[in-house]
């Protein structure tokens, strides 16, 4: 346990829980700037580095179902039937079921990684709350090697998270 007010772990806590509101993911990145306390700093440094991994996870999926996508369209056996309202596109035979299948799981998992991403925010704002560090998984160490190196943040008294 880090010594805090009661303040800092609030503040701390809704760095992580920002997670939980879709569009919020910029605001640990405002905490982290503002902050003048080291726990509130390293806590915001986390979550800032945990929703950007988040943030472009979503992307690289976007992007990889759109792809998807356009893989089972073109590979669709058919024909264009031009009409005078435009034009329709008819399947001449069934595409490739595996595609379609890839294609129409990236939505459930997507959503399960969305839900997990949530639950750790969740168990990191509860240490927060508690007055506790927290270091998420990929990422967390990796940010705090870069605080270390950053002459903005040791300039600023930030004392890190060194209890784990």
């Amino acid at each position: 346990m880090e010594k805090c007010n009661s303040e800092e772990r609030i503040i701390s806590a809704l760095a992580h829980g920002c997670m939980i509101m879709p569009g919020t993911w910029l605001a640990p990145l405002v905490i982290w700037i503002t902050a003048k306390s080291g726990f509130v700093r390293s806590h915001a440094r986390q979550a800032t580095g945990w929703q950007v991994l988040c943030v472009a996870l979503m992307i690289v999926a976007m992007i990889m179902w759109v792809v998807g996508s356009g893989i089972v369209i073109l590979l669709m056996p058919g024909h264009y039937e031009p009409t005078a309202g435009g034009g329709t596109y008819h399947v001449d035979e069934p595409g490739p079921a595996g595609l379609s299948i890839i294609r129409l799981a990236f939505f459930p998992l997507a959503g399960i990684a969305y839900v997990a991403f949530i639950i750790v925010s969740l168990i990191a704002a509860a240490k927060a709350w508690r007055g506790a560090s927290f270091v998420y998984p990929l990422v967390g160490k990796m940010i705090e090697s870069w605080a270390e190196q950053s002459p903005t943040d040791a300039s600023g008294g930030d004392q890190g998270m060194e209890g784990n």
